[in-house]
């Protein structure tokens, strides 16, 4: 008999295990990046950076590509060291922070990013998604939408043609 309840304990973690890793999907910091991309139709233009700095990013990518998210956010806050206030490392330092449940803290780097930031393009884009994503970890549906909303003001309509 008491092997019964042990069963059921197990298989009620294993589905909350499941689900955890659904959620921790859906808040990958490439899923943000390729939703931004998408219907982008901008010219996205970035300035030139330090070696050190490109380098620390590149080590940040292979590091998340191998879902070594702890090391991904050292080499970023590094990074972040050597070029304080740089939108595009505090956007990545949130999406990593929401990849790791910290919705808090990904709002309030992708705010600092957005507000340092261009007001249009991908990274706009990333800005405001990662906003909608922490409002919905939060249970804020109401400024999640509102953030989605936010996020299609940075796609940029092409012009009419005469």
């Amino acid at each position: 008999m008491p092997k019964i309840p042990v069963l059921v304990c197990l298989l009620a973690l294993s589905l909350t295990a499941c689900q955890t890793r659904e959620t921790r999907q859906d808040t990958a910091p490439d899923t943000i990046r390729k939703q931004a991309r998408h219907n982008g139709g901008v010219i996205e233009i970035q300035p030139l950076q330090e070696p050190a700095i490109r380098t620390l990013v590149q080590q940040a990518r292979q590091y998340e590509a191998q879902g070594q998210y702890r090391w991904a956010l050292k080499r970023v806050r590094q990074a972040l060291q050597l070029a304080p206030g740089h939108p595009e490392l505090l956007q990545h330092l949130a999406e990593l922070l929401l990849q790791q449940g910290h919705a808090d803290l990904a709002l309030a780097y992708a705010r600092d990013s957005w507000q340092r930031g261009p007001r249009v393009g991908p990274l706009c884009r990333r800005n405001w998604l990662t906003m909608a994503r922490a409002h919905q970890l939060e249970n804020h549906p109401r400024k999640a939408q509102e953030a989605q909303r936010q996020a299609q003001r940075c796609v940029i309509q092409p012009g009419i043609r005469l």
